[in-house]
């Protein structure tokens, strides 16, 4: 049985936000995710509502480059992936997500 492109990216999503809320104070309400890649390569910027700059664990970057390489695999041209994280005020987290794709080349 294999797994379709977006069940895997699915369970990506899921794997990167537990890491990402890992990182997280109890008292942070926010935090944002922001993948750039370039080829093969890629960067990560992770910060929250109390901490401008958080240094990611090796788990999320090999989550990451996971998500990267399900993308090169599918030929995607995937170019950022920014996700967000709101604390609702339950305590439960909201993640929403914005992709951003190259256009291939020759097409119009």
């Amino acid at each position: 049985m294999s797994d379709s492109f977006l069940d895997l990216h699915a369970g990506l999503d899921l794997e990167i936000g537990r890491l990402v809320l890992a990182e997280m104070y109890e008292e942070d309400d926010s935090a944002d995710l922001v993948i750039v890649v370039e080829g093969d390569q890629y960067s990560i910027t992770l910060k929250s509502a109390l901490q401008p700059i958080i240094f990611p664990d090796d788990d999320l970057l090999y989550a990451v480059g996971k998500l990267v390489d399900l993308h090169i695999e599918r030929g995607s041209h995937l170019r950022s992936a920014t996700y967000h994280y709101e604390k609702e005020a339950a305590g439960t987290w909201v993640m929403s997500a914005k992709f951003e794709y190259d256009r291939p080349e020759g097409v119009d």
